[in-house]
């Protein structure tokens, strides 16, 4: 069972989504990280079959329970941001969970768009689309 660790102090901002989250991620057989540079967070890695690696955290959640899950592959820039409700985080999660193991949300891979270098490439070429 994973459980906040008793030396974060007694108030938890993360009190309302816990519960889920950690259910969540024992099933899947993930290790959470609970603190960063002195800041409570709650945040996990996954890599995939292919080894790309992806880093996924969760905000502070509102009064209401809504947060928003943020994920991006670690030797990239961009971020995904999922803002779910309460009742929604498990299967935002679930989402999250197979956009970064199989590649997609449906199995297809995830088009990025490509670096820089070739970008200018294809222009130079006269090949890209405008």
């Amino acid at each position: 069972m994973i459980e906040r660790p008793a030396e974060l102090g007694p108030r938890n901002p993360y009190a309302q989504i816990d519960p889920i989250l950690f259910s969540w991620a024992e099933e899947y057989g993930l290790r959470l990280c609970f603190v960063d540079r002195e800041d409570e967070v709650r945040c996990f890695r996954l890599r995939n079959a292919r080894n790309r690696k992806y880093e996924v955290s969760l905000d502070y959640p509102a009064d209401d329970g809504g947060t928003r899950i943020h994920i991006w592959r670690t030797d990239d820039r961009g971020a995904l941001t999922i803002a779910t409700g309460l009742a929604q985080l498990r299967q935002n999660l679930d989402s999250v969970y197979d956009l970064a193991m199989k590649g997609g949300p449906t199995g297809q891979p995830t088009w990025l768009p490509p670096p820089r270098w070739i970008r200018l490439l294809l222009r130079w070429l006269r090949l890209d689309t405008p």
